[in-house]
Parts: structure tokens; sequence; C-alpha cells
């Protein structure tokens, strides 16, 4: 009897060990097919194409690559070239081209780095590409301090970046109204501050005087709870316009925040004052307004 348990004990063990051996060579089998020929995922059983080694097939699912944002793809350790990920901080596609992280053009115009690293996100309108964020650098490009350069706190900030007073923005420049402008000044590299004549571009290229504003604005509750509808769900340009008002430096204090959005311009008006883009919150179109040099908004930079 206890031959009898042995021998079916060692039988059983034998024929588990040989079902492994049988697993594992399917498992390389496999493997080995995978590996010889191209790979198709769809739910239609279709074959993949001869050309592609992985062929991804979907009527109602896309493909997500990982999403992370500008902080943790840059500290990806020794990224592999060709390697692709979206970007959440910049919203874009990037891929790594063994040197540096390159978007993938997916986002038009690319992206804006200023001197202390800040990334923008860039829209094309037209022939010209925008920053579609407000400057928020403290230095110029050669990395010298900016004065008369401020925020009202850490959330504004991050919605709405900082303000500068003309003098700022110009960094010793004089006034113009040349088509592109040729005033850096605060911008950064390949990027320069837009004329007035660029402004009255990006409106003409919009086409529609009645709701070119609208078409400028971001959808988003920052502009205040007494919007009316009709003149703040646009944004069809992409421009992401938000109302972060401007700071008075005759008392230290900001205005009109959730009301309106003042861009400057590098052309001036006079002594006292220079042209900027404004744009109302109660209000679907874009205008040229003054506003006085000395106090502070808003800056877009448009790509040289």
């Amino acid at each position: 009897m206890v031959c009898l348990i042995s021998l079916l004990f060692t039988t059983k063990f034998v024929i588990m060990k040989i079902l492994r051996h049988i697993i594992i060579l399917g498992i390389l089998i496999f493997s080995f097919q995978l590996m010889a020929q191209n790979v198709s995922i769809n739910i239609d059983g279709s074959a993949p194409d001869a050309s592609a080694i992985l062929d991804v097939k979907s009527t109602t699912k896309g493909f997500a690559p990982p999403r992370m944002t500008q902080y943790e793809m840059l500290n990806i350790a020794e990224p592999a070239a060709g390697l692709i990920v979206f970007n959440t901080t910049n919203k874009c596609l990037y891929y790594y081209d063994n040197t540096t992280w390159a978007d993938l053009q997916f986002c038009d115009c690319g992206h804006v780095v200023d001197v202390e690293g800040n990334f923008y996100r860039a829209v094309k309108v037209g022939d010209q590409c925008w920053m579609a964020e407000n400057l928020k650098t403290t230095k110029y490009s050669d990395g010298t301090s900016i004065l008369g350069v401020y925020d009202n706190g850490a959330t504004y900030l991050e919605n709405y970046g900082k303000v500068y007073t003309w003098a700022a923005i110009m960094g010793g420049s004089a006034s113009s109204n040349l088509n592109p402008s040729g005033v850096q000044g605060v911008c950064p590299v390949g990027w320069h501050v837009p004329s007035e004549d660029e402004w009255q571009e990006l409106k003409t290229e919009l086409n529609d005087a009645t709701n070119d504003g609208r078409m400028l604005k971001k959808d988003d509750a920052l502009w205040g709870g007494d919007s009316q509808a009709g003149y703040n769900d646009g944004n069809q340009s992409g421009f992401d316009a938000l109302p972060g008002g401007y700071r008075s430096t005759s008392t230290s204090t900001f205005y009109n925040i959730t009301v309106t959005a003042l861009f400057w311009s590098s052309t001036s008006s006079g002594s006292s004052d220079a042209n900027n883009c404004g744009i109302a919150r109660n209000s679907a179109t874009m205008g040229i307004t003054q506003t006085t040099k000395i106090n502070a908004v808003s800056v877009r930079c448009v790509r040289d």
C-alpha cells in the first residue's frame, strides 16, 4: 500500500513537471512568434499591416502615451532616443531626440521657455505664433533682473502670470509700431513684444469684428460670476486670454481682476501712455486701448 501511494505521488510529480515544461515551451514559442513577426491589437481579428511591427486599430478608443508634468518629463533618467510622452504642463506631445526634448509639432508653434525655465504653450493664429499664457519671468534673457514686475500672490501667479510696467517690458528699447516690432525686451530669445500693428494683424486674422474678443477668451470661471452668455465661451483661437487686470503704481493695488485682460504693445501713444490690447468681461470684442506706462499689465510675446 505504501509503495502504491509512493508510486502515485511520484507519477503526479512527474506529470506536473512535464506540464510545467510544456507551458514554458509554449511561452517560448509564443514569444518567438512575437519577435519574429508583427503584432496586431484590435477587436476584429484583422492581420497587422506588413510594414508595422505593432498595428493598433480601433474606432472607439485612442492611444494614450505616458502623461506627466514638465518636471517629471525632464527628470526621466537617461531617456531613450525616440521616447514619447504627453507633457501635461505644456499640453503637448514631446519626443526625445537623443539630445533634448522636442515637441512633435502637434502644437503648431511648439513651446516657449524663458531664462528661468518657465514653459509656456504657444498657438498659431494666421501667420503669427503667440504665447498662449501670460509671461511670468523676473529676468531678461541675459539673466538681468527686471525692475517693475509684480504679481498678486501665488494664486494670481498661477492663473495670470506676472504684470510689468511698460519700461520693464521694453528693456531700454524705443517705441516701435513695426511688424514685427523688433523689440525683444522682456521676451525670451526668438520672441518679441508685439507692436500695435501686430495686435491689429491678430484682430484682422480672427475676421469677426463683433466676436474677436470672445474668440480670444479662455472659457473659464475666472472671468467672473456676472459673465454674460456669448461673451466668454468662445476661444476658437486657443489664445486663452484671462482677466488679470492691472496694477496701479500710484496705489500699489491690483484692479479689475476677473474683469479685464490687458496686454502691452511696444507702441507708445505719448510721453505717459502706451497702447495695449484690451478684452473686457462683458464684451465680445477686443480693442486697442491706452494705459499709463507706469502701471503694470500682462505680456504675451509673439515669435520672431
